[in-house]
């Protein structure tokens, strides 16, 4: 099981978990829908198997964030100069407005400066770049994580096809 298949099986099992908690707390969940224990253990197990894995991969991540963060904040701050609007359901995405000739005058002047930012911050960016490779080659090595196994017929019927497959693939299910 490679990294990148950890993070795919823990996405999978942190999502049935989070799914079995809101079961939990809604009084009007059918007994009948409801996981039963071994398979509530084996979520559970599971995250915690690979929990390590995780934690380390999202350091990496957290870390090769920080290395654009300086550059991010004078992108925004140059977009928003510029009138940019956050884009809905963007997370902090901006879209320059280009309705008029004047709009799309300072969409020209405003890559000219972005242009002139990147070379600012090539170092940073360049860094950026070479982790950026090394974290996608570290997600192909193997990954030291046991697989808990669990029987098909202990999965409640709303687990999603995408998740058995990813369950089925990394040899979870008996």
């Amino acid at each position: 099981m490679t990294k990148r298949n950890v993070i795919s099986l823990y996405k999978a099992m942190d999502k049935i978990a989070t799914k079995v908690l809101e079961m939990e707390k809604d009084k009007t969940t059918l007994v009948e829908n409801t996981p039963s224990v071994k398979f509530k253990y084996g979520v559970l197990t599971q995250l915690k198997r690979v929990r390590n894995e995780i934690e380390v991969l999202q350091k990496m991540e957290e870390d090769m964030a920080s290395i654009l963060q300086t550059f991010h904040q004078k992108q925004q701050t140059l977009l928003l100069s510029y009138n940019a609007k956050e884009v809905e359901g963007g997370e902090g995405k901006y879209m320059l407005p280009t309705e008029t000739e004047e709009d799309r005058e300072n969409v020209k002047k405003f890559q000219g400066e972005l242009d002139i930012l990147k070379e600012e911050c090539k170092d940073d960016i360049n860094l950026y770049e070479i982790k950026s490779k090394e974290y996608t080659t570290f997600l192909e090595t193997d990954a030291e994580v046991d697989v808990y196994k669990m029987d098909l017929d202990q999965f409640p019927k709303w687990v999603s096809m995408e998740d058995i497959g990813i369950m089925m693939e990394l040899g979870m299910i008996n």
